[in-house]
């Protein structure tokens, strides 16, 4: 298998999504933003959702021969990335009518990076049949929604910004900085229907190098994650699109929900400026407006593909997403994972920068427990239908 091929497969995939949502999305009647949203933008996800399982589907074996090959080859194996970017203007040439559909949420390629996914060295206390029945299993790593403006556009903007330059600043040179960034966001509001969006999934899939490992009962085992991936899968995807169909006012609000947020920036007081880094890069990505409204959807999504009350999501997810986070804090504060000139610095810099368990479980616990009251408060105003397990606990006690 080559790149080349690979890539061919996934702009035929695309094109069979964006023919198939022609229909569904009428063109706009005027060049405003007017994004799709509610039970469109499921739909929007799902068909995504099928285009990507299908390039997976077809992909596995030449991954796998790709990466074997490098490994034999004794090179490290290698993410392969494919886009539809390279398309963008022939696809618009000859699908004139569909790229403007595809365009309604502002995008305009979707990427999917599959990342070899290697055996892992047994936890101390994890069964290494646990382990490795988990390491068959076709995972998500994540999902990014990047907004970008072509040269041309940040031309305008950038000569938009020098225009109005002078008036922030004093007569010896001083920028007023508040003012810059009011002024920045403010271009980035007046040319926001002109941005264009990128919506990247990255896959982790098992490389199975190993004779033991190429058997039928394997292949098996592989596929049958497949189903429980599908549903991972576009609960991402959804999550992202759900931030392609926000407007410019809403992107814009503060970007920290404020409730709750204040009890956990107190326990950061006084700790190591590395920590406080660490924690508030968190805050962002979970606590913020727009990723709770993000996370509710995809939530929501899981819910009712797996028929079960939303709360069990929730809940499940905050506990997953607590561990990860703890995990994540304690493997940056080992020096085995950072280079070393990094970790003689980062030493100089005194012992209490690195996270013990205790305290990176307190602020896991704290951070995901506020996401999921968030989430599902959100969830109770944007879907009052849904179902909550705990309202049928009430509702038996009557």
């Amino acid at each position: 298998m080559n790149t080349k091929e690979l890539t061919n497969l996934i702009f035929e995939e695309i094109t069979f999504y964006l023919i198939e949502t022609e229909q569904r999305f009428p063109e706009k009647a005027e060049p405003e933003f007017h994004p799709i949203k509610g039970r469109s933008l499921n739909k929007y996800a799902s068909t995504i959702t099928r285009a990507v399982m299908n390039v997976l589907k077809s992909s596995f074996p030449r991954l796998q021969r790709m990466w074997i090959n490098q490994i034999l080859d004794q090179k490290n194996p290698e993410p392969i990335g494919i886009d539809t970017k390279r398309f963008q203007e022939d696809f618009k040439a000859g699908f004139p009518e569909i790229a403007k559909n595809f365009a309604s949420n502002q995008i305009n390629s979707v990427s999917i990076q599959f990342q070899p996914k290697l055996p892992q060295k047994p936890e101390p206390g994890v069964s290494s049949t646990v382990q490795l029945d988990d390491f068959y299993n076709v995972e998500m790593s994540g999902g990014v929604f990047g907004t970008s403006w072509d040269n041309k556009t940040s031309g305008k903007m950038k000569q938009a910004f020098d225009d109005e330059a002078p008036y922030i600043t004093d007569d010896y040179g001083n920028v007023d900085h508040g003012a810059e960034e009011q002024l920045q966001q403010d271009i980035r509001d007046s040319y926001f229907d002109e941005r264009t969006g990128d919506l990247t999934v990255i896959i982790l899939v098992p490389v199975l190098f190993f004779p033991e490992m190429q058997s039928q009962e394997i292949a098996n085992r592989v596929l049958r994650s497949f189903n429980y991936f599908s549903t991972q899968l576009n609960s991402v995807i959804l999550h992202e699109l759900e931030h392609s169909s926000h407007e410019s006012s809403v992107i814009n609000v503060p970007d920290v929900a404020t409730e709750g947020v204040e009890e956990i920036r107190a326990m950061l007081r006084g700790l190591h400026p590395r920590k406080i880094n660490d924690i508030e890069g968190f805050i962002r990505l979970f606590l913020s407006e727009t990723e709770i409204k993000a996370y509710a959807a995809g939530y929501m999504r899981i819910a009712k593909h797996n028929k079960v009350p939303i709360d069990h999501i929730v809940d499940e997810r905050v506990e997953f997403m607590s561990k990860r986070l703890t995990d994540g804090l304690l493997q940056g504060s080992d020096p085995k994972f950072m280079n070393p000139l990094m970790s003689v610095l980062i030493a100089l810099e005194g012992r209490d920068w690195r996270w013990t368990e205790e305290s990176a479980q307190k602020f896991g616990r704290a951070i995901f427990e506020r996401h999921g009251e968030l989430v599902k408060y959100y969830i109770r105003s944007r879907w009052p239908e849904a179902e909550w397990q705990e309202d049928l606990d009430d509702s038996g006690d009557i």
